[in-house]
């Protein structure tokens, strides 16, 4: 299969999502399946496919808010102006990529989702793979907070249509299941597959390692991050 990765960070990233797509890429190219990403670039300027010429996004950006400016403004504060720019340039520049050569497209966040979901051939499979949540992340620190009513609703309706994006959205755990059932995400669209690891790296090394010896006064910390 000729299979499309997509995500919205550059690429090469250094975060848990970033880790999660360089795996499932080699995995895949070590059962014979062709693997290509769609990301950013290093400068957040272009989307950039393989081999194909990347796409100018920051000036399809500057030409929508040139057409787009008094039609948004007038009705919607700045933000989501702002948040319906970017949504859009993505959009835009995701089309002029070839993706009829792609059998499968798996974005793995909700903004690439959605602009691929507008944009891509009608008969191509689209997984959507969520590794956080925003909504509830805005909760937390607080942004969601110093919001206005109606940027409160964009936040929640931009993540959901994004989930809905796909024939089926993957989540690690019941928890985020919960979650984006709560903000209007079809539970039946919902499949819960929890991360795994790669165990060669740990058995190859493991008999290398000295015997575990706990230091007086110390304490050993183990991250598991997105586990």
């Amino acid at each position: 299969m000729n299979i499309l990765l997509a995500y919205y960070r550059y690429s090469p990233h250094t975060n848990g999502p970033s880790t999660y797509i360089d795996i499932l890429r080699k995995s895949l190219e070590g059962k014979g399946h062709s693997v290509d990403l769609m990301s950013h670039d290093t400068r957040w300027l272009n989307i950039q496919v393989a081999d194909q010429q990347p796409a100018d996004k920051h000036r399809l950006k500057h030409e929508l808010i040139y057409r787009l400016q008094t039609a948004y403004t007038a009705k919607y504060p700045l933000w989501i102006y702002w948040r319906e720019m970017e949504r859009y340039s993505l959009e835009q520049a995701v089309k002029q990529f070839d993706l009829e050569k792609y059998d499968l497209i798996h974005c793995h966040d909700f903004m690439t989702a959605r602009a691929l979901a507008r944009s891509k051939p009608q008969h191509t499979p689209l997984i959507v793979s969520l590794h956080n949540f925003k909504y509830h992340e805005a909760k937390i620190t607080g942004e969601y907070g110093e919001k206005s009513g109606q940027e409160q609703q964009y936040m929640k309706i931009e993540e959901c249509l994004g989930a809905m994006s796909g024939d089926v959205v993957a989540v690690p755990c019941e928890w985020l299941k919960h979650e984006l059932i709560q903000i209007g995400v079809t539970p039946s669209n919902i499949r819960v597959i929890p991360y795994g690891i790669v165990k060669t790296p740990f058995i190859e090394k493991k008999s290398h390692l000295p015997k575990s010896r706990r230091h007086q006064g110390k304490k050993i910390i183990l991250c598991p991050a997105r586990l």
